[in-house]
């Protein structure tokens, strides 16, 4: 009951919130929103209506602007605590995890959604407790973790129940209905996604909730191929209303009826449709929309005899599948990319695509075994702990029954054999002398197995802080990157804005080392060719957002690892000379290829390549004369590094750096 009274004061605060906006519609414009809310927020008379804005102003910037979203949920944090209002602290720390699941960062999303469970749990908060687990569950069915998804869902649709709210009630339900159809089982799907339009009708749901569970029948009618029904369902989700008015329905909607048509076998009315569905993600910023249209736009061309068109597409997937961890969808793109290169001829990337995919499903499959391995290691040391006391409890009796054997022994002797009790008398004193020395070795030994605890323990301290310390330095160059963001929104010169752009760019070359390097078990080196594959995969997004440039990145070399003060400098180095090959070597071309390589030589110099078949370096090109800073961080970063800069210009633009470094291990 407290959790319903305490949502439904929120809902008047949040009416009254939208009451003192109408006051004043006819001064402020509609696209003025957040300025009259921070206005609002600044002129609240009480500690009580700040946080209220402070809670709209965070979750109204989840999907607008990252920065400003974790920004207003920091000084809501702080306030509620100040103020000792739980329910606002729980809900700042639920507006930290939407934003950090927004940009992709799922680990931070589970960490302050949990934060927000204990202290709505400390507070008995039912309502928030629904709330949050609820919001856990959707973090792990991004992550493809549908057992530990359906566990939150459950625990949220328990509370929910003993509340009786069918609004709430049917959000939960309505998730559910998505983890049976990630299992194939269809007709439960549709069963819970039916449930959940019938709360939402007994709740007087708003239209756009019912629009969305007309859309979610139609799903689960299409994966029962019962495409007509599907149809039917997928127009009633738009009905009456127009694009621009539910742009992330209109995509959804776009993307439906293309799977349907492309199960029926008609391409041509799948591709009209996919295309309108990517249209209309791209405008609406739904990464995860866009990655899923991106692979069926493939399937699409692949089932109609055009594998070569479907590449670009699943690279484009993967690109946002990888940048924002939709594990699945990543999975389902790589192997689609596998199946593209397979059916155009092209054996070996063919092959390293397999081994990708191989690599994920691993992965997949370590997640989804991770909560029945915890269980089976409880149950285990639960067993074990039951056979140890029951063995010392057996050790123990034949103990007490062996002293008291002895000691009838001992008295039977003394009556009878006076020489024998001095012997005895000897015998024990000597097994009393021996006895003492034993105690004292397992003193020294429990001494000796303390300290190795207590370094043992120290060592662990030390590299959970050294993880934390890089990734402190990842996020700190991230606020960098974002600050860097806002000022070039603050200016209109191509030239100021190409250079902040240039400046972002290094800073995420300097945090992926950082994020390398806390996510590694070894905390003083990561493995370059990995760190080189993701950094040449951010800037094809960089330069080529929509991912469908004609232009191909190849990363290789040997499994090369660098510690840090080589690592970043390399980075950079990279860095700069891909920008450059993006900006300059295919001006009037339509494709091309980068190539990046690092290997060892025989002689144990280290070398990395950089090449490109693009228009090559102008004729009078001189490393010491040039005037770009990129090119000019590139030659005195090799000098620092005593390393040897070569280049030439034959079908393309070739860099390549030499040098010598004995930390580099293999």
């Amino acid at each position: 009951m407290m959790g319903s009274s305490i949502n439904a004061m929120r809902r008047i605060w949040r009416f009254f919130i939208a009451f003192l906006l109408l006051t004043s519609v006819s001064a402020i414009a509609q696209n003025d929103r957040f300025d009259d809310l921070r206005q609002q927020f600044k002129t609240a008379p009480t500690d009580s209506l700040r946080l209220v804005f402070l809670d709209e102003l965070s979750y109204s910037f989840v999907r607008e602007n990252f920065d400003s979203s974790v920004y207003y949920a920091g000084l809501q944090k702080a306030l509620a605590q100040a103020a000792h209002d739980s329910v606002m602290l729980a809900y700042a720390y639920k507006n930290y995890g939407r934003a950090f699941e927004e940009q992709g960062e799922m680990d931070s999303a589970i960490r302050y959604i949990e934060k927000a469970l204990s202290v709505e749990k400390a507070s008995h908060n039912e309502s928030g407790m629904a709330g949050s687990y609820h919001n856990l569950g959707l973090v792990y069915d991004r992550l493809g973790n549908m057992n530990v998804a359906m566990e939150y869902y459950l625990n949220a649709l328990e509370i929910k129940e003993k509340l009786g709210n069918p609004l709430a009630l049917s959000s939960t339900v309505n998730a559910i209905g998505f983890v049976y159809k990630a299992q194939d089982q269809h007709q439960k799907s549709l069963e819970q996604f039916q449930k959940a339009l019938d709360l939402l009708i007994e709740g007087e749901g708003s239209d756009n909730r019912i629009r969305g569970a007309y859309n979610n029948i139609g799903l689960a009618y299409m994966n029962l191929k019962k495409y007509d029904s599907a149809r039917s369902y997928y127009r009633r989700s738009v009905a009456g209303i127009k694009e621009d008015d539910n742009l992330r329905g209109f995509g959804a909607f776009y993307n439906n009826m293309g799977v349907t048509y492309d199960e029926n076998l008609q391409f041509d009315s799948a591709l009209y449709y996919y295309t309108q569905s990517l249209r209309v993600k791209s405008r609406s910023g739904d990464k995860y929309g866009m990655s899923s249209t991106n692979h069926n736009l493939a399937v699409n061309y692949r089932r109609g005899g055009f594998p070569d068109k479907a590449i670009a597409h699943e690279r484009a997937s993967i690109a946002l599948a990888k940048q924002y961890k939709f594990l699945e969808l990543r999975m389902k793109s790589t192997d689609g990319l596998r199946e593209s290169f397979a059916a155009t001829n092209q054996i070996d990337s063919a092959y390293f695509y397999t081994l990708v995919w191989k690599e994920l499903s691993d992965s997949l499959q370590r997640i989804e075994r991770g909560e029945t391995v915890m269980q089976l290691e409880a149950k285990y040391e639960s067993e074990k702990k039951d056979k140890e006391l029951a063995l010392n409890q057996v050790t123990l009796a034949q103990q007490q029954s062996s002293l008291r054997s002895e000691a009838r022994l001992r008295y039977l002797l003394l009556g009878g054999l006076a020489l024998l009790t001095v012997f005895l008398v000897y015998a024990y004193r000597s097994e009393r002398v021996k006895s003492k020395s034993n105690n004292l070795l397992q003193l020294k030994n429990q001494e000796i197995e303390e300290k190795s605890l207590e370094l043992a323990r120290s060592l662990g301290e030390k590299e959970a802080l050294l993880k934390e310390i890089h990734h402190r330095v990842k996020n700190n160059l991230q606020v960098i990157s974002s600050i860097l963001n806002m000022q070039s929104r603050s200016t209109a010169n191509p030239e100021m804005i190409s250079a902040i752009q240039e400046g972002q760019s290094r800073v995420k070359a300097m945090a992926l080392i950082h994020q390398k390097l806390y996510q590694t078990e070894k905390l003083s080196e990561i493995d370059f060719r990995e760190y080189a594959e993701e950094l040449v995969e951010h800037l094809s997004t960089v330069f080529s957002p929509n991912g469908q440039n004609g232009i191909v990145n190849k990363v290789a070399g040997s499994n090369i690892k660098l510690d840090i003060d080589l690592a970043i400098p390399l980075g950079l180095i990279l860095n700069e000379l891909i920008s450059n090959a993006y900006k300059y070597a295919f001006e009037g071309k339509p494709e091309g290829e980068i190539s990046v390589e690092l290997t060892r030589t025989a002689d144990g110099q280290l070398q990395l390549a950089v090449d490109d078949n693009g228009n090559g370096l102008p004729q009078d090109f001189s490393i010491d004369n040039v005037k770009s800073l990129g090119l000019k961080l590139v030659n005195i970063l090799t000098r620092q590094l005593n390393g040897q800069l070569s280049f030439h210009s034959v079908k393309g633009a070739h860099f390549s750096i030499v040098l010598h470094e004995d930390r580099l291990t293999t």
